[in-house]
């Protein structure tokens, strides 16, 4: 996710992940978001939404004004374990003078296997 001259704001709001099985109940344990390292006035918000909520949760952020120039930040769901069906990531970029670069969104999950 790259922009060359960028916007005050940007988001990028992911499919729904059900991991093929949308019966099943999982447990997320950490969302991690990878990029090129941060450069002065970058932001980025990591939020979610379970089960097609109305309304995202902020994890935290990833930001050059407190992070520096920061490659990767893993964030934990709470309370832990988190349950879920259906997870949506979305990322909300602030930036002054370029853009930054996602290279990857990573989430950590396991599934209950009790749920047939």
């Amino acid at each position: 996710i790259t922009v060359g001259t960028p916007f005050s704001r940007g988001v990028y709001e992911s499919l729904l992940f059900d991991d093929n099985e949308p019966y099943r109940r999982k447990f997320a344990q950490m969302i991690k978001v990878t990029c090129l390292p941060l450069q002065t006035g970058q932001v980025i918000d990591v939020q979610y939404r379970a089960d097609r909520a109305t309304a995202y949760t902020s994890l935290g952020t990833l930001s050059f004004a407190t992070d520096g120039a920061i490659v990767q930040k893993a964030f934990e769901l709470n309370p832990l374990p988190f349950r879920f069906y259906e997870l949506q990531l979305r990322l909300v970029f602030t930036a002054t003078a370029t853009a930054p670069e996602v290279t990857s969104i990573v989430s950590v999950f396991d599934t209950e296997d009790t749920l047939k």
